[in-house]
Order: C-alpha cells, then structure tokens, then sequence
C-alpha cells in the first residue's frame, strides 16, 4: 500500500515539476521584446520592467 502512495506522490510531484516547466517555457516565448514593430525605447522599457520585477523580494520590498 505505501508503495502504491510512494509511487502516486511521485507522479504528482513531477506533473507538478513539467507543468511549472512548460509554464516558465511558454512566458518567456510570449514576452518578446525583440518584436519588429518595437520602438527601441519601448524594448528597453520592456527590458527594465522585467528586471525590476524579477529582482522585487516579497510584498514588492527590495
């Protein structure tokens, strides 16, 4: 029986895994600051933007 659980925790655990993986895959492909009708200024706004919010700790403090 524990080795039934064992193996239904295991699947679970690495759906969860691939999904935030797919996930993470698919963001990073819809955030394209290299599109064509882009102004240069507007990319690198973009590019700030993310960079500011990937370097925020929690409730948003530095």
């Amino acid at each position: 029986m524990t080795t039934v659980l064992l193996v239904i925790a295991a699947v679970l655990v690495l759906s969860a895994f691939g999904g935030l993986y797919w996930w993470s895959r698919r963001s990073e492909r819809e955030i394209s600051y290299d599109k064509p009708g882009l102004s240069e200024e507007q990319a690198n706004a973009l590019r700030f933007g993310i960079a500011v919010s990937s370097s925020q700790g929690m409730n948003g403090r530095m």
